[in-house]
């Protein structure tokens, strides 16, 4: 995909919670010039400055004071502040979810309290525009701040930001042009002054238009059928010679099975395989005794207890399941590698999908480099930092709209 058009403006921005600096990378090909950063992680820093230039601090908590000191030092004026918080402890894939009104459990957790570091640093440097990146539940979840007083995090956003107009609303990735059913929270502030400027309302903030490319993949297909097949069969079968990241791990003959026996492009679970000993399909899912012969479906995903019984394992409807060729992908997430992961496998090939395809369906453009030393020390730790970035077709979008106002 070539939705990005490099440069079109010319802004700066400091990005706080940068990871790897992917989402960056969006604000840098529309002409962003980073000042500053922050990411805790040093894997994540070392990949961030071997794309995106600027200073790039550490913990939050601990660099916020000289990180504003050193911005207001370069003595221009700040045009954007992109903040991508911590989010596992807001997410409804986390094990608290369904708590988002319990303050005890917020509250034991100290990343659900880093937002406020960044409003603090959005405060003290004042820029034009600030966008906050995180998962849908993030502005609806009630905190109790140091002071004591209880709030929704999008409730303290506005209080704290006062001298901006703006709102929190959800919308998933596939509006910005990105091939995955992925919904985000976006929290967009405009400065009063630039607001009053050109007549905007907090109410005008979630109805910014963002255009698609011309070239974005209707489905997952258009965004990773031309790459060269791929199995997880063997060695011999799991990777292409000329990308190191069009790789996949090599699955046991047990578990590859499960996967095989699924139709292609049937967008159907292991779940679902009919019996591999008269053919059935009639076992309903997640049941391993097959309804109609009598016998073990070992096809589905099963384990075999000590005392030699079979039995089905415990998952969810979308785990183990190929990706729709027709659709979209499924979020892509930190652990692509894990077979059983949800939705996760290819449309017709027998395995998961590969780095480069992550990269690919999360709108990573091959310019985007990756320092030897981080693929070579872990493909894993790569599947991670891609599956937690927001693509950088979406940060660009986002902040392509606001230098249009």
């Amino acid at each position: 995909m070539s939705g990005f058009i490099q440069p079109e403006y010319k802004f700066n921005y400091v990005s706080l919670f940068s990871s790897a600096g992917i989402s960056d990378f969006g604000l840098k090909l529309l002409g962003g010039k980073c000042i500053a950063a922050c990411e805790l992680d040093a894997n994540r820093r070392l990949v961030h400055e071997a794309n995106i230039s600027g200073k790039v601090f550490s913990d939050i908590r601990e660099d916020k004071n000289r990180l504003i000191e050193y911005v207001l030092k370069q003595g221009e004026t700040l045009d954007l502040v992109f903040a991508t918080p911590p989010c596992q402890s807001f997410s409804t894939a986390n094990s608290r979810r369904g708590k988002l009104k319990d303050t005890i459990s917020a509250n034991s957790d100290p990343r659900n309290f880093l937002f406020f570091d960044a409003l603090e640093v959005c405060c003290k440097l004042k820029p034009k525009f600030i966008v906050i990146e995180n998962v849908p539940n993030f502005g609806r979840r009630l905190l109790r701040n140091e002071q004591g007083a209880e709030g929704h995090v999008e409730e303290f956003i506005d209080v704290i930001l006062s001298n901006y107009i703006g709102q929190t609303f959800v919308k998933c990735v596939s509006d910005f042009g990105v091939p995955q059913s992925r919904k985000r929270s976006f929290s967009i502030y405009i400065r009063k002054d630039i607001a009053k400027e050109n007549n905007i309302h907090s109410k005008d903030v979630n109805k910014l238009k963002y255009i698609k490319p011309l070239d974005a993949p209707k489905n997952i297909v258009d965004a990773i059928g031309h790459l060269p097949e791929l199995d997880s069969r063997s060695k011999d079968s799991n990777s292409y010679k000329n990308d190191i990241f069009h790789h996949v791990p090599v699955l046991s003959d047990k578990h590859y099975s499960w996967i095989a026996n699924i139709p292609v492009n049937s967008g159907k679970s292991a779940w679902m395989n009919s019996c591999e000993h008269c053919g059935s399909a009639a076992t309903p899912m997640f049941e391993i005794k097959c309804s109609s012969c009598g016998k073990d479906i070992k096809v589905r995903p099963h384990i075999i207890e000590n005392n030699g019984t079979t039995r089905s394992i415990k998952g969810f409807r979308t785990s183990y399941k190929r990706i729709h060729p027709d659709g979209l992908s499924s979020a892509i997430t930190t652990n692509t590698n894990a077979f059983s992961s949800d939705n996760k496998l290819h449309p017709s090939q027998n395995r998961v999908l590969s780095v480069r395809e992550c990269m690919l369906i999360q709108s990573i453009p091959d310019t985007f480099k990756w320092p030897e030393q981080i693929f070579y020390k872990s493909m894993h730790l790569v599947r991670e930092m891609v599956g937690e970035a927001l693509p950088p077709l979406v940060s660009y979008q986002l902040a392509k709209e606001l230098f249009r106002l």
